[in-house]
């Protein structure tokens, strides 16, 4: 197995500013893609697998021996058991919630301190590090 890192991706893309922007990842077998705002911005294929006890990050990565963070507010997460269309990561960045597949899916809520409850409803709560919630009120598209 191996893990992906800043040396096996590149997104040739830059977000900057204040704007609110959505990042997704498609990994279907090893193809990967990622797409900003809705639009494909990188492929590569990778070597090795990603294993079902992997434990996962968001916001940080392990560079040079050293844990990064990202700066920047992180809004919603969902995690699918399946690889996603380009037509399905557009309707997403549209609005509109894709259930097929859903298996995570975490939105920060200030009250719970430190907790991101699973709205999939299969009980994958998460739990921050190293962050603090947000005064900002993300708003929860409908179930559709």
């Amino acid at each position: 197995m191996s893990s992906v890192s800043k040396s096996d991706v590149e997104i040739n893309s830059d977000p900057v500013g204040t704007e609110w922007h959505f990042l997704v990842g498609v990994l279907a077998g090893a193809k990967a893609q990622f797409y900003l705002d809705g639009l494909l911005v990188g492929k590569q294929t990778l070597d090795g697998e990603i294993e079902s006890s992997t434990k996962w990050s968001i916001g940080r990565g392990l560079w040079d021996n050293t844990y990064r963070y990202a700066n920047g507010i992180v809004a919603n997460v969902y995690l699918y058991n399946r690889a996603l269309s380009p037509l399905e990561v557009w309707q997403l960045y549209q609005g509109k919630t894709i259930l097929d597949g859903l298996v995570l899916w975490l939105m920060p809520q200030r009250e719970f301190k430190g907790t991101w409850w699973d709205r999939s409803g299969y009980m994958n709560h998460g739990t921050i590090y190293n962050a603090t919630p947000s005064d900002e009120k993300f708003l929860l598209p409908p179930l559709r």
